[in-house]
């Protein structure tokens, strides 16, 4: 995948997402154009970096935090659940990475199964509008799963569905158990579209509950 893939995915009853796909992903200050994760906070320009890590014979895929140059040369440090990080650090499920004293985050893996891990911010922080991430791993191993089952990285308790959202060939695939349409018309289980997306993509699908408003997903490329 390439780095920088970025786009925004709005789902009915669950709220907004940043989708940020890539290798090796830079956290810094808002006012550098070159962060893939740009923050209005307490942040030097270059402030760490997010990097995937594919599975191995030894371990499973995971996301690792290291602190940059910059962030080492003015003597600070990334804390992760209470402990300060000198280098590297692979993320797991539930810890808490405070970035500086005025932002942090909680990272999840809300789905055993896939790679693609969940950031949230803490204290109303935005990351391009967004206050959760979803770190989109590469390759349908990066699955984003939406729909009822509580491990999913976007529950909907009125959805009789689910949804994945995965890379295939640099393309975003959106599988379906329920057909879903497209703002063209097209009904289908499976739709395949630009990554990022190039327009605003409202997936809407065709199966609702009685009474209840069609359920719909979207996905937009960032403003």
């Amino acid at each position: 995948m390439a780095p920088r893939v970025r786009f925004q995915l709005a789902v009915d009853d669950a709220g907004e997402f940043l989708v940020v796909g890539g290798d090796s992903l830079l956290l810094g200050h808002a006012k550098n154009r070159d962060a893939d994760l740009p923050v209005l906070a307490d942040l030097f320009g270059e402030h760490a970096r997010l990097e995937f890590r594919p599975e191995t014979f030894h371990a499973p895929a995971t996301w690792r935090v290291t602190p940059t140059r910059e962030l080492a040369a003015h003597g600070r440090a990334l804390v992760v659940d209470g402990r300060a990080i000198g280098d590297s650090h692979d993320l797991a499920h539930g810890e808490r990475i405070e970035f500086s004293p005025q932002l942090a985050a909680r990272i999840s893996a809300p789905v055993p199964a896939s790679s693609t891990f969940l950031l949230e911010f803490e204290r109303g922080a935005e990351c391009l509008g967004a206050q959760r991430v979803l770190l989109f791993a590469p390759g349908p191993g990066g699955l984003i799963l939406i729909g009822r089952r509580a491990r999913s990285h976007a529950r909907v308790a009125r959805l009789g569905g689910e949804l994945r959202l995965f890379e295939d060939r640099s393309r975003l695939v959106a599988v379906s158990d329920v057909a879903l349409r497209t703002d063209a018309g097209e009904l289908a289980t499976e739709h395949r579209f630009d990554l990022p997306p190039r327009e605003r993509i409202a997936l809407t699908f065709s199966r609702a509950a009685h009474g209840e408003p069609p359920f719909v997903v979207t996905l937009s490329p960032l403003a």
